[in-house]
């Protein structure tokens, strides 16, 4: 496997195609990214609003994406997305010390037949931390200094105060969402039956503690923007999602499958919008999330346990803010 290049290499000739001369390191994107061209990809390697890129660190600051399969032999390198892959649709040819690389935000449950595809690929990049290129689904930075909170230790999210409010119930009515996106591979991985029950199982339990939970999405009676889809998400209304959500106080971000690393947008989401999500996966939650931030299932000896506990926070504005 070609190693990736050291700190500095990148500003050489030495990084794939091209010359030290050329103003761009040119990045060839050879497939679409589930269906979707440039407008994802950009999403990918740049910050969208100012075509920033998301590493400033990167020793190599003068890349570009290409789509033009006939830019390959000028190309750094050759990006490839598995899940767009067709049989026999790989470069003719490769110019040699070009690296390709492997792309995947999905976990090794998917399924993608890579025993075609043996040897091929110098370079992966994916959410692992063991990646060639670390692209992790989100980020948590420490602030640069501590939010200042008054004197108030109730940080209660306005809306959610609103909502309760508006609502008038009482606090073991509290509901708590089960975000089921619609963008999700829709066939049953290995594995994915048992996660399933113990999504059944904890509803079943909170039911039985008079926890109700609200289920969004096409597995669920309620609704907010549109399906989410990479086909439609230039025209999803994420933001009357996020206010909806805001108004909870529990986020169920389960995963669809528990393996190393994988922590998808669904965590995320829930500490940007101040609700406490409630996780169920395979990743590293505690050395990436702040502590007392999330609740772990796991953490639990049944789903009986985790929904008691869930009611008794919900219950102790303290302990939930604590």
């Amino acid at each position: 496997m070609m190693a990736p290049p050291a700190a500095g290499e990148a500003l050489s000739g030495g990084w794939g195609g091209g010359s030290a001369c050329s103003p761009h390191k040119r990045i060839l994107i050879w497939t679409s990214f589930w269906g979707e061209q440039s407008f994802a990809w950009e999403q990918i390697f740049f910050r969208t609003e100012t075509k920033e890129q998301v590493s400033r660190q990167c020793p190599e600051s003068r890349c570009e994406l290409v789509y033009d399969h006939r830019l390959l032999d000028s190309a750094a390198a050759v990006v490839f997305h598995p899940g767009d892959m067709k049989p026999y649709s790989l470069p003719a040819s490769r110019p040699p010390g070009q690296p390709w690389i492997f792309l995947s935000f999905e976990s090794p449950l998917y399924k993608v037949n890579l025993a075609r595809l043996g040897g091929v690929f110098n370079w992966t990049m994916t959410y692992r931390r063991d990646s060639d290129v670390v692209v992790p689904y989100g980020l948590l930075l420490p602030r640069a200094a501590p939010l200042h909170l008054g004197r108030r230790r109730d940080v209660t999210h306005p809306a959610f105060l609103a909502h309760q409010s508006a609502a008038a119930t009482p606090v073991p009515e509290q509901r708590l969402p089960v975000h089921q996106s619609p963008s999700l591979p829709s066939q049953v991985f290995p594995g994915t039956n048992l996660l399933k029950y113990h999504r059944h199982q904890l509803k079943l339990a909170l039911f039985v503690e008079h926890v109700a939970v609200d289920v969004f999405g096409r597995c669920g009676t309620k609704k907010c923007g549109k399906n989410l889809s990479v086909r439609t998400i230039r025209t999803f209304n994420q933001t009357e999602c996020n206010n909806e959500i805001e108004k909870y106080m529990f986020y169920l971000a389960f995963e669809n499958s528990i393996c190393l690393d994988y922590i998808t947008e669904k965590f995320y989401q829930a500490l940007t919008l101040e609700v406490v999500p409630v996780v169920l996966g395979g990743g590293p939650y505690e050395d990436i999330a702040p502590p007392h931030s999330y609740v772990d299932a796991l953490a639990f000896p049944s789903p009986k346990h985790l929904a008691k506990y869930l009611k008794r926070v919900a219950n102790d504005r303290d302990a939930y803010n604590g």
